[in-house]
């Protein structure tokens, strides 16, 4: 997961709790089962609360690089689980609902 400057440190201080992604195609084939992801957004998302259907692929690891260089700083944590947010818990991700990476720190 690519992210700036800022939030790479909050990885680093282990401050970071979740990882926010908007729903579009790239996420959905990244973070989505296959077999869903034929389906529209809107379609993926009732499943998941309508009808509790894990529609997500499951990570062990999440691996946060600060920036697109090729030879910028990497952070490796544990992945918790992925679920849907609404837009009002994060900051400029907009109306609506995205996807929540949930970070989990190895002590």
């Amino acid at each position: 997961l690519q992210v700036n400057k800022f939030f790479f440190n909050q990885v680093s201080n282990k401050e970071l709790k979740e990882d926010y992604r908007a729903i579009k195609p790239y996420w959905i084939k990244k973070l989505i089962k296959q077999k869903y992801q034929k389906l529209s957004p809107q379609e993926i998302v009732m499943l998941y609360f309508a009808k509790n259907i894990d529609v997500f692929i499951h990570y062990d690891i999440l691996v946060f690089k600060n920036g697109y260089n090729e030879k910028a700083p990497i952070i490796k944590t544990k992945c918790s689980g992925i679920r849907f947010t609404e837009s009002h818990e994060m900051t400029c991700m907009g109306q609506g609902i995205a996807f929540a990476l949930e970070v989990q720190y190895v002590k």
